[in-house]
C-alpha cells in the first residue's frame, strides 16, 4: 500500500468512526454496522485482500437473510433459556438453523444476487490483482461463484476443506411413506447414534421397522450424502497493469504467498546450489527441507489418517470449544455464533493471499476468527459485523489473542 492509499483509507476510517459503532484493537478495525453501508464509503483500490465466510444462502421466510440473527436462533433452538438442559440439545442446533436456506430456484437466484451485491463493493475497494477467498456450501457454491464472477472477479481456483466429521442431511424415504400412509411403525430401540439426546424437534429418536409393504421396499433409502467438505472460491480482481510483475511493483498485489504457505517442514523441493563461488558453472541440484508446495486441498486430522498422508496437504481440524470461547468467559452466553471456523485455517488462508503489511477485509466478521488470524500473522484487519452480539464476541476474542501476542 503506497502512502496516498494508506492515508486515504486511514482518514476515511477515522471519519466513519463518528458514524458507526467501531472498535480499534491493535491493527484490527471492527465495525458494528451494515456491511454494504460501510463498504460504499471506502475509497477505491485501498484493500489488499478479502477472506470471508458469509451466509451460504438466503433464508426461507424473509427477504433479508436473518438466519444468523442471534435472537431468532435462540427462539428457534430454545438455547440459553432457563430450565433447558443444554446437554439434551433441545430444539434445533444453532448451526442447523443458520443453514436452513431457501433452496428453491427463486431462493437460489436471490442468493446469487445477494453474492453479486456484496462482491461488487468488495471488487471496487480491492486493489487491482488482490485476491478474494470466500467459503460456501457445496450445494450453493455455483450461485455464489457466478455472483462473484459477474461482479468482475476472475475465478482462479477452488480450494476444498475436507473433514472427517459431519451430519448427514437425508430424508428417510421409508419413514416418509409410512407417514404418508398413516401407519404406525414398530419401535425397536433408542437410536444409538443419538447417544440419548433428544432430536431437534424435541422428540426422542428411535430406530423403527417399516410398517407397510411399500415402506419395506424403500427401507434404508435416503435423499442425500453426508457432507464432509466446504469449498472455498479463490478469485482475483483483474490486473490494471500489463503484467503481474508491473502490477506487483505498483500495488503490491497480484500473487499468492507460496513460500510462507508451504506444507510441513520437509519435502522434495529442488534448488540449484553453487558449489564454487568462483565458477557459477559448477552447480548441483539439491533437495531443501522447506515443506511441500501448497495445494488446493485442506484436510483435518481424521482425513489425514484415512489417507495416511500428512505431508502433501495442509490439515486443520474444526474449532474446539476451548478455542471458540477463549476470551468470551465474561459474556453471558459465551461464543454462541453458530459457525465458527478454526483459527489455524483462517491463518493459513490470510497468509496465502495477503501481502506483507497488507490489510485483509472480512465483511461477515461473525465471531472474529479472520481478525484473530490477521492479528496473529501481523496483518491489518477491517471487519464488518451487523449483529451487536456477534460484534461483542469478535471484539472479545480479538482482544484476547492480541494480548496473547503482546505477552509472547
Amino acid at each position: 500500500m503506497n502512502y496516498n492509499e494508506s492515508h486515504d483509507l486511514k482518514n476515511t476510517l477515522k471519519s466513519m468512526k463518528n458514524t458507526y459503532a467501531c472498535e480499534q484493537i491493535g491493527g484490527a478495525t471492527l465495525f458494528n454496522a451494515d456491511n454494504l453501508s460501510v463498504l460504499r464509503e471506502l475509497p477505491d483500490n485501498c484493500i489488499d485482500s478479502a477472506v470471508i465466510d458469509g451466509p451460504y444462502g438466503v433464508g426461507v421466510s424473509n427477504a433479508k437473510n436473518e438466519n444468523f440473527n442471534p435472537k431468532i436462533i435462540r427462539k428457534a433452538t430454545r438455547k440459553h433459556q432457563k430450565g433447558v438442559n443444554h446437554n439434551q440439545q433441545n430444539g434445533r442446533c444453532p448451526s442447523m438453523h443458520a443453514g436452513d436456506y431457501d433452496l428453491s430456484r427463486k431462493g437460489q437466484i436471490r442468493f446469487q444476487q445477494f453474492s453479486f451485491e456484496w462482491a461488487k463493493e468488495i471488487y471496487r475497494t480491492l486493489k487491482p490483482g488482490a485476491f478474494l477467498l470466500s467459503f460456501c456450501s457445496p450445494r450453493l457454491y455455483h450461485r455464489m461463484a457466478c455472483g462473484i464472477e459477474d461482479a468482475g472477479f476472475e475465478v482462479k481456483d477452488q480450494l476444498q476443506w475436507l473433514f472427517g466429521a459431519g451430519l448427514p442431511k437425508s430424508l428417510d424415504i421409508s419413514k416418509s411413506i409410512d407417514k404418508l400412509l398413516k401407519v404406525e411403525r414398530e419401535v425397536v430401540c433408542p437410536n444409538p447414534n443419538r447417544q440419548g439426546r433428544i432430536n431437534w424437534d424435541g422428540k426422542p429418536k428411535y430406530l423403527t421397522l417399516p410398517a407397510s409393504q411399500q415402506a419395506q421396499s424403500w427401507d434404508k433409502w435416503g435423499t442425500g450424502l453426508k457432507s464432509l467438505n466446504e469449498p472455498v472460491l479463490l478469485a482475483r480482481k483483474p490486473l490494471s497493469e500489463q503484467s503481474v510483475a508491473r502490477n506487483v511493483l505498483r500495488y503490491g498485489t497480484g500473487g499468492i504467498n507460496i513460500e510462507d504457505s508451504r506444507i510441513g517442514d520437509d519435502g522434495a523441493t529442488k534448488a540449484v546450489k553453487i558449489t564454487d563461488e568462483n565458477d557459477v558453472r559448477k552447480a548441483k541440484v539439491v533437495l531443501l527441507d522447506k515443506g511441500r508446495y501448497p495445494t488446493n486441498v485442506i484436510i483435518d486430522e481424521q482425513v489425514a489418517d484415512m489417507l495416511k498422508d500428512k505431508a502433501t496437504f495442509y490439515y486443520c481440524s474444526k474449532a474446539l470449544n476451548e478455542e471458540r470461547n477463549a476470551g468470551c468467559e465474561h459474556l453471558a452466553n459465551g461464543n454462541h455464533h453458530p459457525t465458527v471456523k478454526p483459527i489455524a485455517l483462517m491463518e493459513y488462508l490470510v497468509k496465502l493471499v495477503t501481502p506483507p503489511n497488507g490489510i485483509c477485509l472480512d465483511i461477515f466478521a461473525g465471531s472474529g476468527t479472520t481478525g484473530i488470524a490477521c492479528c496473529n500473522q501481523n496483518f491489518g484487519f477491517l471487519g464488518l459485523e451487523l449483529e451487536k452480539e456477534y460484534f461483542e464476541i469478535a471484539k472479545a476474542r480479538i482482544s484476547y489473542w492480541q494480548n496473547i501476542n503482546k505477552a509472547a
